[in-house]
Order: C-alpha cells, then sequence, then structure tokens
C-alpha cells in the first residue's frame, strides 16, 4: 500500500471525526444556553407568582 494513500485516507478520517465533534461541541452549547434562558425565564415567572400569591389569598379571605 502506498504510504501517501495511506496517510490522504487517514487525514480524511481524522477530518470527519473533528467535523463531528465540533458539530456535538456547537450542538451541546446551543443545548446549554438554551437550558439557561429556559431557567432565567421561569426564575422570572416565579418572582412573578410570588408576589401575585399573597395579593389573590387576600382577595379569596375577603371573599369568605
Amino acid at each position: 500500500m502506498n504510504p501517501k494513500l495511506l496517510l490522504e485516507e487517514l487525514d480524511k478520517r481524522f477530518s470527519t471525526q473533528d467535523n463531528r465533534f465540533d458539530n456535538l461541541e456547537r450542538q451541546f452549547t446551543t443545548n446549554a444556553n438554551a437550558c439557561t434562558t429556559y431557567i432565567q425565564v421561569l426564575e422570572k415567572v416565579v418572582q412573578v407568582f410570588d408576589g401575585w400569591r399573597p395579593d389573590i389569598e387576600g382577595i379569596v379571605d375577603d371573599l369568605k
């Protein structure tokens, strides 16, 4: 087997693997960012709900 052809084939395969890992890394980063954004939104919603809840409980108590 020709060493030059063997090296070219190995280089192609390593390049393919590098591309796969790059794609996985990008997907992981995208998913991590999406999760962080989702958690931040949930935290804001919880704060709004916690502020709203005592008012509603007071109104319900007044109705009783």
